[in-house]
């Protein structure tokens, strides 16, 4: 059990979403970095620090990828690197990319801990009545990632004990990734078909339709809402009031410390999501407490 399965879906949409603007707004590295961090916290507290570590690889290819992109791409900037086909290759260049992919994972990494901490019944019950379409859409698009690496990892076991993943030289082994892949695709549309037809069947989004869950609200939510207010109406103030922004062109290392009242405003979005990172972790340690009593 998790903490959040003992809070309204509300909360918990509240916070994740809140959490997910932060990110997606933030420019300045003082405000990003503490929000990757908590995202990696936080992902470890909930699936583990072994299965964090098992996606170190996927996330350095996605900084690689995003920083190389922006890096020979954009030749603004005053420090040059070096100079490729006659234009310049700049750092300003690179750490703007390096920066757009830590924001670009920061958000990969929050939404999977969203998908872990409200499972599609409770979003479903939280959005069912008045957004249907809304909410199977949400659902979905949450549980795709999972869903489409635990069927590739089917698919490639199922061909491997067949033999048939196991090609010899590089152009049958990519005959095979594709076939994989080709397999994959059509998999996940026929389960979005008879996911689509089966809910149909159910009667869902029709008026008058009953929900089978209902969701209780607790002081807890109340406490939990009022925070979320207190700290986030500083945490946008930046952003609102452009005191926020960042530009990596040209490039001060001297604007990378913001200044107090700057930096506290910083430490309001942080805070909101240093806060599930506390709750999850606290659950985490007592449910391993317990355990270790058995």
């Amino acid at each position: 059990m998790i903490y959040a399965d003992r809070l309204h879906p509300l909360t918990v949409f509240l916070f994740y979403s809140s959490i997910l603007i932060l990110t997606m707004t933030a420019t300045h590295p003082a405000a990003l970095l503490p929000l990757f961090v908590s995202a990696v916290l936080l992902r470890g507290v909930q699936i583990g620090a072994k299965r964090t570590l098992a996606g170190t690889l996927v996330a350095l290819l996605l900084l690689l990828t995003v920083t190389a992109i922006n890096l020979f791409l954009v030749h603004r900037g005053a420090k040059i690197l070096f100079f490729l086909n006659g234009r310049p290759v700049t750092l300003e260049a690179g750490l703007a990319g390096l920066s757009s992919g830590v924001m670009i994972l920061t958000v990969i990494l929050f939404c999977a801990c969203l998908s872990r901490s409200l499972p599609g019944d409770r979003l479903l019950s939280l959005f069912s009545r008045r957004l249907p379409r809304f909410a199977l859409l949400l659902r979905m698009a949450i549980g795709f990632l999972p869903r489409f690496r635990l069927r590739y990892r089917e698919i490639s076991e199922a061909r491997g004990a067949l033999g048939v993943a196991s090609e010899k030289g590089m152009i049958r082994k990519i005959k095979a990734r594709l076939s994989d892949l080709s397999i994959l695709m059509t998999l996940m549309l026929e389960e979005s078909m008879d996911r689509a037809d089966g809910m149909r069947a159910r009667g869902y989004g029709l008026p008058g339709a009953t929900r089978a869950v209902t969701e209780p609200k607790s002081r807890r939510d109340a406490v939990l809402a009022v925070l979320l207010i207190l700290l986030l109406v500083p945490a946008l103030y930046p952003l609102f009031s452009g005191r926020g922004d960042w530009n990596w062109y040209p490039l001060d290392f001297s604007a990378l410390i913001p200044d107090l009242s700057l930096a506290l405003f910083f430490a309001a979005g942080t805070a909101i999501a240093v806060l599930p990172v506390i709750l999850e972790g606290k659950e985490t340690l007592k449910w391993h407490i317990l355990r270790s009593r058995i």
